[in-house]
């Protein structure tokens, strides 16, 4: 205790500095608040306008892609403040192929995931969710492409437009996003049910991320890998087609489910691999021959 008095000191907090940080806290806590509202607004407008069975498959649904998108956007949470350090530094073109990457990277493993959960789906539910969730099957494939778009978009947010101080065009999409939201709900629901508000979830999702990806094409002319992003969805579509044909006999168990998803990363890790679309490989090498230098340095 002794040693550590020493060490602490007491400093006033001045009130104009904490204004102004409660302030720049504001800005993004509202956003915050809006995304909160629009993502729940669909499961209130479900059991408004249809049931409460249509709540439970589609909330259900929505944690199974949820869980994906928590995992995936902890890479940006882990980067965002080495992007930031580097803009702070003036080192934008830097930054700004770091964040290429990283949306390349993401886009190989969110593409595979989404289509393995969309093979699943029918072997999955039965046994983890129960009988009374089988309506799940037509909506969990759709709002599988939220694991790709939600990571996207909060990517280039995170890393391109929050480090910048851009949170204007940041708070701007999430607005347009929950008015469109609301409105698509109201048209789609009582025609669709479950599957209005999945595609609505989908839509909206998808042209936040486009926005996100325009602006940032638009300022760097750097986006996703053309080539990268086109074979890992055809490959994502025969690694679909592949499991669904091999396990279309076996009962929906644990088991078939683990027998699926070794044999969709087995189907989509070669395939990507031999057409030369996967980006970890030139991490792997990378690493392989800086540790080729150092050990060859010595002995």
């Amino acid at each position: 205790m002794v040693l550590l008095k020493k060490k602490i000191s007491f400093v006033r907090p001045k009130c104009i500095e904490m204004w102004q940080a409660l302030k720049s806290s504001a800005v993004l806590f509202i956003p915050q608040v809006a995304i909160i509202l629009y993502t729940n607004l669909n499961k209130t407008m479900l059991g408004t306008l249809g049931n409460k069975t249509f709540v439970g498959i589609f909330s259900n649904a929505l944690l199974v892609t949820t869980v994906f998108i928590t995992l995936i956007s902890s890479i940006d949470t882990v980067l965002m403040p080495h992007a930031t350090r580097l803009f702070s530094q003036n080192k934008y073109n830097e930054g700004y192929v770091m964040i290429q990457r990283v949306l390349n990277f993401e886009a190989y493993f969110t593409i595979a995931i989404a289509a393995g959960i969309t093979a699943l789906s029918d072997k999955l539910i039965p046994w983890f969710f129960g009988s009374s969730f089988v309506g799940m099957n037509a909506v969990l494939p759709i709002l599988s492409l939220l694991v790709i778009v939600i990571p996207g978009g909060m990517s280039i947010s995170r890393q391109y437009l929050i480090p910048q101080d851009r949170i204007k065009e940041y708070n701007n999409s999430v607005y347009l996003g929950a008015i469109i939201s609301v409105v698509l709900n109201f048209i789609l629901i009582p025609v669709l049910g479950t599957i209005g508000a999945a595609i609505v979830s989908v839509a909206v999702e998808t042209l936040i991320w486009l926005i996100r990806l325009w602006d940032f094409w638009k300022n760097t002319h750097l986006s996703y890998s053309r080539w990268q992003v086109l074979v890992n969805i055809l490959t994502g579509i025969i690694m679909v087609f592949v499991i669904k044909w091999l396990t279309i006999n076996m009962s929906a168990t644990p088991t078939t489910t683990i027998i699926q998803a070794i044999l969709g990363a087995l189907v989509y890790l070669l395939l990507t691999t031999i057409l030369k679309a996967n980006p970890a490989l030139p991490l792997l090498k990378q690493f392989w021959d800086d540790f080729s230098k150092k050990r060859n340095g010595h002995s």
